[in-house]
């Protein structure tokens, strides 16, 4: 016990240091206290450009908690003779002066976990062969030093959360076949030795293939695409598959795409928010330009629902007014991204992405924090049962799908995202008087208990009936309002209310618009909080030989065709009477 408490105590004092530090992308010094911009690019200048041509280019970076900025400049597309790397820092409530940490060297980019700068060197021979590096020191930065110098292009070198790095490089005997001068590449460092390997079609197309950023998650990758010989050029983005390959890239739109320009340096802010980019027809009109960009991305991208495999319970704070602290894990999926990181039931979740979670509800924990599209990545901060307090990057999973049991005759597929309960078998706790002999399975909606979401209410399931004889309209109907009443007796118990059993009803008439045995109905019953809902059904019965009987039940607060029907047809019509 006093070691949990140890636990509890530290847990408690890293999230009062986190509290004390507000994110500080959201307050009005981020950025160098510019104003952001919406979904029109605008320029973003750290400095103006100098009377002797020296104007901010290339890629820039911010580092992950967005107080350092660093950014180059040059007189000169083509020579980097005069190329300088700079850097700002937001101390003591404000902005400091740029500082200038080497010459010679652009496209400054760091390592995820903010040791490394890595930057290539332009003032030297074969320099898109070249990256160097400086690492951080307790006074700055050390001098660069070489990383790596290649016999091959490692050109706008990114290093990936898995430990690889993606390059623009040389091409492939296949690539020059489709007339591919240089590829956008994926380099692996295997006991010191690098290697490189073209990412091939279609990601790459005939031409110039050099200028990238990808996400630490690899889940996309923004290029510059349709470049010309005078570097006129325009941003995509392609998409990481699950087999992982890479989709044929898209514009980003005509207000990104929005005339003949040269387009490169692109990066992501690390919180996702913002694109920067640098954009100029020549020298003269240069600059570097920054847009909204976690919407655009969002309507780009399909997003589906990921996971990093954890249960978590949270912990009562009695310091708190609210009384909601950090989050014990509860249980950790196997094969998981919590699992491949070494989470273990009994540590203590206490920040995402650098925000302490003491405060907030089990919801928005689940929801928004744990939860997120599949391949975007989530930081957590966690004190395991060691004492110590690890920072981890895990990168969500697609729900794995809920399959019932294999020594089942039938089979279905449930979205991994929908939460069950156990098999419940027949006569069921609520309704004992229900006489039929089998079992029934339940999956509810993600927004089951979300008043305000059209999918509130939202389930399905299951029964499987020991019973050769076909189920009638009437018989359904006297079945679902017994099925119901218990319910709503049984939720009264639960949570303090008496219901009027008469107002639970049920009306189902045999359908003509679809496939025999199915039926239409309106259900009136209480929800949990005490309230009579109506819910739009329909119930499909199958005959799957041996004397079953399949009767699956769909529910929906709203009518067809909402979208929610959509997931309930899909499972639906996946049901199978033999594997």
């Amino acid at each position: 016990m006093s070691r949990f408490i140890s636990l509890l105590m530290l847990a408690a004092a890293v999230t009062s240091a986190l509290h004390a530090q507000a994110s500080f992308w959201d307050t009005p010094e981020a950025y160098l206290g510019q104003t952001p911009p919406t979904d029109a690019p605008k320029i973003f200048e750290p400095e103006p450009r100098t009377a002797d041509g020296m104007f901010v280019m290339g890629r820039v970076a911010f580092s992950k908690d967005g107080t350092e900025f660093y950014y180059a400049m040059n007189d000169s597309w083509e020579s980097g003779q005069h190329a300088q790397m700079k850097m700002m820092r937001y101390a003591n409530h404000q902005w400091r002066k740029p500082v200038v940490l080497n010459h010679g060297f652009l496209s400054p980019t760091l390592s995820l976990d903010g040791q490394t700068l890595y930057m290539r060197p332009v003032a030297v021979k074969n320099s898109m062969q070249k990256v160097w590096k400086s690492t951080r020191t307790p006074g700055g930065w050390s001098d660069p030093s070489p990383f790596l110098e290649e016999p091959y292009g490692v050109y706008d070198f990114m290093p990936v959360a898995s430990g690889n790095a993606y390059v623009g490089s040389d091409p492939s005997p296949d690539d020059s076949k489709d007339g591919i001068t240089y590829a956008f590449s994926l380099l692996t460092i295997s006991s010191g030795t690098p290697s490189v390997k073209s990412l091939g079609r279609p990601i790459n197309e005939p031409g110039f293939n050099g200028d990238l950023y990808v996400a630490p998650d690899e889940s996309y990758m923004i290029v510059s695409a349709n470049e010309t010989k005078t570097y006129q050029s325009e941003l995509y983005i392609s998409l990481h598959k699950p087999d992982s390959t890479w989709t044929a890239p898209v514009s980003l739109g005509p207000q990104i795409n929005d005339g003949l320009a040269h387009r490169w340096g692109q990066f992501v802010t690390p919180n996702g928010k913002y694109l920067f980019y640098s954009h100029g027809t020549s020298e003269k009109d240069c600059a570097i330009y920054w847009v909204r960009f976690d919407k655009l991305l969002a309507a780009i991208a399909p997003s589906h629902p990921g996971t990093i495999g954890v249960a978590v319970n949270q912990m009562y704070n009695e310091q708190r007014s609210d009384k909601r602290g950090v989050f014990m894990v509860r249980r950790v999926e196997p094969a998981s991204a919590a699992a491949n990181a070494g989470i273990q039931a009994g540590d203590l979740i206490v920040a995402t992405d650098g925000k302490p979670v003491a405060g907030i509800t089990s919801k928005e924990m689940a929801t928004q924090r744990l939860g997120g599209p599949a391949g975007s990545s989530v930081e957590l901060s966690v004190v395991q049962q060691d004492g110590d307090l690890k920072k981890m990057m895990l990168v969500r999973k697609p729900y794995p799908p809920h399959i019932n049991p294999p020594t089942d005759q039938f089979g279905y597929v449930i979205p991994g995202n929908w939460p069950m309960d156990p098999r419940y078998p027949f006569p069921l706790p609520w309704a004992p008087s229900l006489n039929h002999k089998g079992f029934e399975d339940v999956a509810f909606a993600p927004d089951f208990d979300e008043v305000d979401s059209p999918d509130y209410h939202g389930y399905l399931f299951v029964w499987w009936l020991n019973e050769p004889d076909e189920i009638s309209a009437p018989q359904l109907q006297a079945d679902i309002v017994t099925y119901f009443r218990g319910l709503a007796e049984q939720r009264g118990r639960n949570n303090s209310f008496t219901p009027d059993l008469s107002k639970v009803t049920a009306q189902y008439t045999a359908s003509s618009t679809v496939p025999a045995a199915t039926f239409t109905g309106i259900l009136t019953l209480y929800d949990r909080r005490g309230q009579v809902i109506s819910l739009h059904s329909e119930v499909t019965t199958t005959h799957c030989g041996g004397g079953h009987e399949a009767v699956f039940f769909e529910m929906s607060r709203e009518p067809r065709p909402a979208p929610f029907w959509n997931q309930l047809d899909s499972v639906r019509d996946g049901f199978k009477c033999k594997r």
